[in-house]
């Protein structure tokens, strides 16, 4: 998980480097990355909010599904007590750890990139949520087929699906992400390179040089550098964190 740190200030104008986006559980191994509207009630900014809810919180092997339930009851809990519209707090959460012995991928927002915008809710993005469209997808070529969805997201891992959420700069990354999945399947026949290579060293500078990227895409562009290129990343497998390189 790669965060950077660029911090906006919406009235003022002002962008600070001080945001700690990325956040891990080592009592459930669970990593967490914000992104969006960083208010919270009592004037807290919702990176030390995080920080202590994973301190006080999260109970040792807790699994993933629990703990994104209560950090949804009490996000929504603390957001309320501001009396905004869900509009001016657009907001989400990344949460990744496992299930069923695999890497899932869940995701709490307030809604979709375009649109209204709803009370914060928990959503199961990677398997249950997208995973069904790839099996309707194939049952749309065969409607005898039946599939599990856990199989067939197993499959999806072992075949480098590509597996990308949403944040507050997702055109950026979206657009990045799509040629640069691309280009990797056309080194990987063209010239025989396993861009990135399959390791979780390699993976984590791997998406640093996509969130350092957009950084330099936002200078170049003279557009308000609401991303920059001081990275707060971790990487975790199932025995727990293996690589740290937030600032302190």
């Amino acid at each position: 998980m790669v965060g950077d740190t660029a911090a906006s200030n919406v009235q003022t104008g002002e962008i600070r480097s001080d945001a700690k986006k990325i956040h891990y559980s080592e009592r459930a191994n669970i990593g967490f990355a914000i992104w969006g509207s960083a208010h919270m009630s009592g004037g807290t900014r919702m990176d030390s909010w995080l920080s202590h809810f994973i301190r006080d919180e999260i109970n040792k092997n807790e699994p993933i599904d629990e703990v994104c339930e209560k950090l949804e009851r009490e996000l929504v809990n603390d957001l309320e007590k501001l009396g905004a519209s869900w509009n001016s707090l657009r907001r989400g959460i990344h949460i990744a750890g496992y299930k069923n012995n695999l890497p899932v991928i869940y995701h709490l927002h307030t809604g979709p990139e375009e649109g209204e915008q709803e009370k914060i809710a928990f959503h199961k993005d990677y398997p249950d949520v997208h995973v069904p469209n790839v099996i309707a997808q194939i049952q749309k070529e065969n409607q005898n087929l039946s599939f599990d969805l856990w199989r067939v997201y197993r499959d999806l891992l072992d075949q480098e699906y590509p597996i990308h959420l949403r944040n507050g700069y997702i055109p950026h990354f979206g657009i990045l992400f799509d040629h640069i999945y691309r280009y990797s399947k056309e080194m990987k026949t063209a010239v025989k390179i396993q861009f990135p290579f399959p390791s979780l060293a390699e993976r984590v500078e791997f998406f640093e040089m996509l969130v350092g990227f957009v950084a330099d895409v936002l200078r170049v562009s003279c557009e308000p550098e609401r991303v920059n290129k001081l990275l707060d990343s971790i990487g975790f497998d199932q025995r727990g964190l293996k690589i740290d390189k937030r600032q302190s």
